[in-house]
């Protein structure tokens, strides 16, 4: 979850445990994802007008924590994730 200006305010366990920027204070949604669809700006007012829209989210380079893994394939260096706001 993330307020208005996209600080991000709670996460999941599992999230923070593969991305734990995202624990840092004042980390922002737009520190760690890029939107891949729809081509716009990831802000809060984008995703107010455009509430019932599907977006895909990717994870930005260096946020994925693989453990264990120094060579992780490229496929688990990325998540890209489907989010719906409604």
């Amino acid at each position: 979850m993330f307020d208005r200006k996209l600080k991000i305010v709670q996460t999941g366990s599992t999230v923070a445990r593969v991305m734990p920027r995202v624990t840092r204070p004042n980390c922002k949604v737009t520190d760690i994802l890029d939107t891949v669809r729809p081509h716009l700006e990831l802000t809060f007012e984008n995703i107010l007008s455009h509430i019932n829209t599907v977006y895909v989210l990717k994870t930005k380079p260096g946020v994925m924590e693989v453990q264990g893994q120094m060579d992780a394939p490229l496929e688990f260096s990325y998540l890209r994730l489907k989010v719906l706001y409604s």
